[in-house]
């Protein structure tokens, strides 16, 4: 759910008012009938529930209600995106009071200090939220952002953040902890090889490559040391021998951020001309979609070779001589 979206949710609601009162009913036939919004399908139980547990909403008698802060929220909306006092409204109201500061504030207080600013790994961040779904939201409402490896604070909110959090300890992560982190990222990673298996067949198919888009084979469920996921086809082949290794990255992000192993490294080095890397961004687990795959081919000379990425160890292998 993208916050940017709640005002239409609201403006349906406000459609049905009459004498401050709007019948759920009819929320949610018009609501339903509502077109998709950036690719992605508007979940009216999904708003109801954010709605009304961070008091946007009333709902008595099976009639919604604006609070305060919905009719503030509603009447400071301009338009597509949320501007700054929207932004504002969702952080002060929303996230660092209310319902959910529960769970934000808990995150921000793992937070490390260093010159004045808080900032935390990128990589462990779903290790220590208690709800994962929640860091889309703060991303973008910019309360939380990211810098190459690592998140921020928006220091316009460290020094209230600072008095929220005093007292509350950081939380000692457990091996349950870190394995549900980690089937997230499986599952965002599953998707991506799904999504990027579906893609590469289209695009094969769109150049008359029937015979080859049928052939194209997903093989990181059992080979998972081959240094890719997906074997496929630069175009027509006479001989049905695989000449495009896809290796896919997925990220619930827009920025480019990427683990490379070793081994990958070593098979794009040995095969620069068939290696491909597919980035697949913003995965949503949810409505299972994603935007479209950036693809980026010889990523040895077009990523390693290139002063455009950061690239940053963040790991050691030591053997002993």
């Amino acid at each position: 759910m993208k916050l940017r979206h709640v005002s239409n949710f609201l403006r349906v609601v406000k459609l049905h008012e009459v004498e401050n009162q709007s019948p759920e009913i009819e929320v949610m036939k018009t609501f339903d009938i509502q077109p998709v919004i950036e690719n992605t399908y508007q979940n009216y139980e999904e708003f109801k529930k954010f709605c009304l547990d961070v008091k946007i909403l009333k709902l008595e008698n099976n009639n919604f209600m604006l609070t305060e802060l919905g009719e503030e929220i509603l009447s400071n909306d301009e338009g597509y995106d949320l501007n700054q006092k929207q932004e504002e409204l969702f952080i002060e109201e929303c996230f660092l009071n209310g319902n959910l500061s529960k769970v934000v504030l808990a995150l921000l207080a793992e937070f490390h200090e260093e010159d004045s600013k808080f900032w935390f790994p990128k990589n462990e961040i779903f290790g220590v939220c208690m709800n994962p779904e929640i860091l889309p939201m703060l991303y973008e409402i910019k309360l939380l952002e990211k810098k190459d490896t690592q998140i921020f604070i928006n220091e316009k909110f460290t020094d209230k953040i600072q008095r929220l959090t005093v007292g509350l300890p950081k939380r000692k992560i457990s091996q349950n902890q870190i394995d549900d982190s980690l089937i997230i990222m499986k599952k965002i990673g599953n998707l991506g090889e799904e999504i990027a298996l579906k893609y590469e067949k289209e695009r094969l198919t769109k150049i008359d490559c029937e015979k080859e888009a049928q052939n194209v084979e997903r093989i990181s469920e059992k080979w998972a040391n081959a240094g890719y996921d997906i074997r496929s086809f630069d175009g027509k082949s006479d001989d049905l021998n695989h000449d495009r290794f896809i290796e896919v990255k997925s990220s619930t992000d827009v920025e480019f951020s990427i683990h490379w192993s070793y081994n990958e490294m070593e098979i794009a080095k040995k095969y620069p001309d068939n290696y491909w890397i597919y980035f697949i961004p913003k995965i949503d687990l949810q409505n299972q979609t994603s935007d479209e795959p950036i693809l980026i081919p010889n990523p040895i000379k077009n990523i390693l070779e290139n002063s455009d990425y950061d690239k940053k160890s963040e790991s050691l292998q030591i053997t002993k001589n």
